[in-house]
């Protein structure tokens, strides 16, 4: 699960979000559908470390790790 850091990094970013996916490898299609929640990224996907490096983020704040959303 991404983390709430990387979703606001990204919408905020100045680089479109489709021209960082393009860059990591990522079709902008697929950043879309995991970043609201439509397919389900593997833990420490390097795509999307790869965006969050692009954003400056540590790996650590990429990935929401342990923390359960409740309903």
């Amino acid at each position: 699960m991404l983390s709430e850091k990387f979703c606001q990094c990204l919408k905020l970013s100045k680089t479109p979000a489709y021209k960082l996916a393009w860059e990591a490898g990522i079709h902008p299609n697929t950043l879309s559908k995991i970043v609201n929640g439509y397919l389900r990224s593997k833990d420490n996907d390097p795509r999307l470390l790869k965006i969050g490096a692009l954003l400056g983020l540590k790996p650590s704040e990429v990935f929401a790790l342990g923390k359960e959303v409740e309903s």
